[in-house]
């Protein structure tokens, strides 16, 4: 926002509340009995009377900014997003990999299972090389869970190292679902970097879960890597779809290890494999894999 003229009047205050119910009662879908939502999650204290746990609270973020003549909000997306959330969240039963969800406040937001833990672009950027054993662990949680949303027939929409967690135990956990998307819905683009080329190229009749699977793939290289493209996401984006218009995505030339498993996501979308199971890499084969 730019008011060094001041010639904008003062913002009008931004309403969260009224965008996440917005957002709840346009997603109606029945949630999981407490019981199930709470199946597995360690409590923080537990009394004679009640058990305490960990949680956040996830709030919709109000951007409003000044068109040169009037205040903008973008609160369609915020209500999009929150909705497609949601409906992820309320759809997909709880999974070790995934952020577990409790349940809604509401007029405030989601809450959510409290991760303990960074996300896996900090741990790129600020950990020494685990290993491949870790590596591998890493990718198979990652497929676990990526394949159990998919199961469900939705999509994450935005896979990229800062929509993974790791907690301190080593256990991967996806947050962040306000692009998913089913099949017949339109998918927009998540995180430039790590957006599946067809996105960005408005190809027609884009699939949301093979779009995951070259995210996931970019994702899985960047760790066989053991560096993160930071420097990349402020790249020139016109150029880059261009690039993608020539058939030239993600270059898999120095990689070794997993580098089977990553090529067949970041092909083109007529050959890319979806994420399955079937594709896990076992730490015993670890030597198979860097062969």
């Amino acid at each position: 926002m730019d008011d060094s003229d001041g010639n904008c009047p003062p913002a009008p205050p931004a309403n969260p509340h009224l965008v996440f119910a917005e957002a709840v009662q346009t997603c109606p879908v029945a949630e999981l009995p407490a019981c199930d939502r709470l199946a597995g999650i360690t409590t923080n204290l537990q009394g004679g009377l009640s058990k305490v746990f960990r949680t956040i609270v996830k709030q919709p973020d109000i951007d409003v900014s000044w068109t040169g003549t009037r205040w903008d909000r973008q609160t369609f997306d915020n209500i999009m997003s929150a909705r497609a959330e949601l409906r992820l969240l309320r759809t997909v039963r709880p999974h070790d990999n995934i952020v577990r969800y409790f349940g809604v406040i509401e007029g405030v937001g989601t809450v959510l299972e409290y991760v303990d833990g960074p996300s896996l672009h900090t741990v790129i950027d600020q950990r020494p090389y685990p290993g491949p054993a870790q590596i591998v662990s890493w990718v198979d949680q990652c497929i676990r869970g990526l394949t159990h949303i998919h199961s469900y027939n939705l999509s994450h929409g935005d896979i990229s190292p800062a929509n993974i967690h790791v907690t301190t135990d080593d256990v991967v956990k996806f947050i962040d679902f306000g692009r998913s998307t089913s099949p017949g819905e339109t998918c927009h683009p998540g995180t430039s970097y790590f957006t599946a080329p067809e996105i960005w190229l408005r190809e027609s009749d884009v699939d949301g879960i093979l779009a995951d699977a070259y995210s996931i793939g970019v994702v899985f290289a960047e760790m066989v890597r053991w560096r993160t493209s930071a420097g990349e996401y402020d790249w020139d984006l016109t150029k880059h779809i261009a690039r993608l218009g020539l058939g030239i995505i993600y270059d898999t030339s120095e990689l070794r290890m997993l580098s089977g498993l990553i090529r067949s996501y970041v092909n083109h979308r007529s050959t890319r494999s979806r994420v399955s199971v079937t594709h896990i890499v076992s730490p015993e084969s670890e030597s198979a894999a860097l062969s």
